[in-house]
C-alpha cells in the first residue's frame, strides 16, 4: 500500500506546488486590488472643492485630469456626479474658448457650463451621506 503512494509522491508534490503558486498569485492580486482602491478616495467635500474650483476658474488641467479620469469606486453616487461633470465637459459650448490671462492652464467654462456645474454642486449638496 505504501509503495503505491510512493509512486504518486512526485505528482502530489507538483500538484501541491502548483496549488500554492495559484493561491499565492490570488493573494498577491487581492492585495494589489485592495491597495489600489484606496489611492483615490475623495470625500464629498473634496469633490465639491473640485467642482467649485471649476466654477471659479481655478481648476488646473492636472486636477481636472485626476478628477475626470479616475472613477470613484467606493461611492456610486459620487461617481455618477463625476460622470455628469464629464458629460458637461464633452458637450459642445460648455467650455469657453477664452483662456484666462492670469493662468492659461486652468479650465474656463462658458455660462452654460457654469450653470450645469452649479446644478451638479446642488445635487451633491442634496445627496444623503
Amino acid at each position: 500500500m505504501w509503495i503505491e503512494w510512493l509512486e504518486w509522491a512526485p505528482l502530489l508534490e507538483v500538484a501541491a506546488v502548483v496549488l500554492c503558486a495559484i493561491f499565492g498569485i490570488f493573494v498577491l492580486f487581492w492585495l494589489l486590488q485592495w491597495w489600489s482602491d484606496r489611492t483615490y478616495r475623495p470625500t464629498r467635500a473634496e469633490v465639491r472643492v473640485v467642482l467649485q474650483a471649476a466654477i471659479e476658474g481655478r481648476l488646473d488641467w492636472y486636477a481636472l485630469d485626476d478628477f475626470v479620469s479616475v472613477r470613484i469606486a467606493y461611492d456610486p453616487q459620487l461617481d455618477q456626479l463625476r460622470e455628469r461633470f464629464n458629460s458637461i465637459l464633452d458637450e459642445r459650448g460648455c467650455i469657453s474658448r477664452e483662456m484666462t490671462k492670469s493662468n492659461p492652464n486652468t479650465l474656463t467654462l462658458s455660462e452654460e457650463g457654469l450653470a450645469r456645474v452649479r446644478a451638479v454642486i446642488s445635487d451633491l449638496d442634496n445627496m444623503q451621506s
